[in-house]
């Protein structure tokens, strides 16, 4: 899902940018006052959609133009985003609380971008397809060698969907049997049960 993130930059910082995987969008909000953006810091924007915002100087400045662009954000992705503001300002929690009653998107705060909780998670869904896909190139290389036969390499897809789906050999089971008779059931599950040996079930 695409994801706004909307930087108080006189506030936090954008480290951990780098860090950040998906369809993402950082838009960065500060002032004159601020510290400048350091060459270095810039660099790990390098590949991510942002844009930069240097507002005109004033009480909470910063403040009313990024909740403003959150609200323009809002109106164009709705529900089909999520946005996330990123400050140590608690003053941004009531304006979460009313888009999340009012419209009832999927927005919070971070106290900073990229958290090591946050890079754990990504490292564990980068891990899962990782594993997914190599699952599913075990599976097909295995109907290669098993199933010759011109009848079983014609319904290919659905004999290496009920295996590759399957949380339980039972399962694997009940799939088979929704495209083939009892009898080619048997065969089919007696050659795939090798790679069921790690699904719970008989």
């Amino acid at each position: 899902m695409k994801t706004h993130y909307l930087i108080d930059y006189e506030n936090v910082g954008i480290e951990g940018a780098d860090k950040l995987s998906g369809d993402v969008h950082i838009y960065i909000f500060s002032s004159k006052n601020a510290a400048k953006l350091s060459t270095a810091l810039l660099s790990t924007l390098n590949g991510i959609d942002h844009r930069f915002y240097e507002v005109h100087e004033g009480q909470q400045s910063v403040d009313k133009h990024l909740v403003s662009y959150l609200g323009y954000l809002i109106r164009q992705d709705g529900k089909d985003a999520r946005y996330v503001i990123v400050s140590k300002d608690a003053g941004y929690d009531n304006v979460i609380a009313f888009w999340r009653s009012e419209q009832g998107v999927a927005i919070e705060r971070r106290k900073q971008l990229c958290s090591s909780t946050h890079i754990s998670k990504a490292q564990d869904s980068s891990k899962k397809v990782t594993d997914s896909s190599k699952r599913e190139n075990q599976i097909r290389t295995f109907f290669g060698q098993n199933f010759k036969e011109q009848k079983y390499k014609t319904q290919k897809e659905k004999i290496i969907h009920a295996v590759l789906t399957g949380k339980s050999r039972q399962q694997v089971n009940v799939e088979l049997q929704k495209h083939f008779p009892n009898s080619e059931v048997k065969i089919i599950y007696g050659r795939v049960k090798e790679l069921l040996k790690d699904l719970p079930g008989k």
